[in-house]
C-alpha cells in the first residue's frame, strides 16, 4: 500500500457530476481572491506612495517663495515702517523748527516712533542685523527714508 494510483471508474457506468467539482473550484477561486484582497487592504501600493509625495512636493514649492523672500508680507511691512519713520521725522522737524534740509539722528525719532528715548527704531524684515541703522536711510526732512535692505521694492510712494 505504499504507491496508491487513482480510483478506476467502472465501465458502461456514465459518471455522475454532483457538481462538486466546480463547489471546488470556486471555493479554491474565493480563497485566493479573498488572499489577493487581503494583501491589498494590508498597505499602500507604489503608485499611491508616488502621489502623496508628488502632493508633498508642490505643496512645499508653492510654500516656499514666502519662507524665502519674505513675499509681499514683508514688503508691505517694510513700507509701513517708513511711512511711520516719515511721520516722525516730519513731527519732529514741526516741533524742533528744523528745515527740508536738515537731518535727524536715529535716537532723535524714537520718542516720535513711540518707542521711548531708550527704544529701538522699526526694522526691515529682511534685515539680518535687525537694527535701524542697518535698515533704513533717514535722509533729510524733505526726502522720504529709504530702505537700505531691498530698495528697489522697498519703496514708499507719494504723501
Amino acid at each position: 500500500m505504499g504507491h496508491s494510483s487513482p480510483p478506476r471508474k467502472p465501465k458502461n457506468q456514465t459518471p455522475v457530476n454532483l457538481g462538486l467539482a466546480l463547489n471546488c473550484q470556486m471555493a479554491a477561486v474565493s480563497k485566493s481572491n479573498m488572499a489577493r484582497k487581503t494583501s491589498k487592504l494590508s498597505g499602500f501600493n507604489v503608485l499611491e506612495i508616488c502621489i502623496v509625495v508628488v502632493l508633498i512636493v508642490l505643496l512645499a514649492l508653492i510654500a516656499r517663495p514666502n519662507f524665502v523672500h519674505g513675499g509681499p508680507r514683508h514688503r508691505d511691512s517694510c513700507i509701513n515702517n517708513l511711512r511711520i519713520t516719515d511721520g516722525a521725522k516730519r513731527r519732529w522737524a514741526f516741533e524742533n523748527h528744523k528745515q527740508n534740509t536738515d537731518t535727524p539722528a536715529g535716537s532723535d525719532l524714537l520718542p516720535y516712533l513711540g518707542r521711548g528715548p531708550g527704544g529701538e527704531g522699526p526694522v526691515c524684515p529682511n534685515d539680518s542685523r535687525q537694527t535701524f541703522e542697518s535698515s533704513y536711510s533717514i535722509n533729510n526732512v524733505g526726502t522720504a527714508p529709504t530702505c537700505k535692505i531691498n530698495p528697489a521694492t522697498h519703496v514708499l510712494m507719494g504723501p
